[in-house]
């Protein structure tokens, strides 16, 4: 089942996200399928769509390449679901909310937790 359609602003990109633990980049003229691994519960485009984030049921923020689908990144925020994400205008910053009750800002590139709110 299709749980969330993104796109950043070029026409020629979408991005779809499911309970099929796959991620899929859908660029005229070529479709990815990227394996998340987990059943997905929301997905995140950057700003320029360079990457695009998914979050998972396993407590999980993957970060994938928009162009090619490889995992750049794994972001950790616990055990329970990841409900979403937000990736900062600037896209310095990914934040995830999860079924813990908490947000957590994670540096972009080092993919370090730099605040968690309760």
């Amino acid at each position: 089942a299709l749980a969330v359609l993104a796109h950043p602003t070029a026409p020629t990109q979408a991005y779809t996200a499911g309970d099929d633990k796959q991620a899929w980049a859908h660029t005229a003229p070529l479709a990815r399928i990227v394996a998340a691994g987990a059943p997905l519960t929301s997905l995140t485009v950057s700003a320029t769509g360079t990457f695009v984030c998914v979050t998972g049921a396993d407590g999980k923020v993957r970060r994938f390449n928009g162009s090619s689908g490889a995992l750049e990144k794994e972001y950790l925020c616990g055990d329970k679901p990841v409900a979403s994400s937000a990736v900062s205008k600037n896209e310095a910053y990914v934040a995830a909310a999860s079924a813990d009750h908490k947000l957590r800002l994670f540096s972009s590139g080092e993919g370090k937790e730099v605040l968690a709110v309760p």
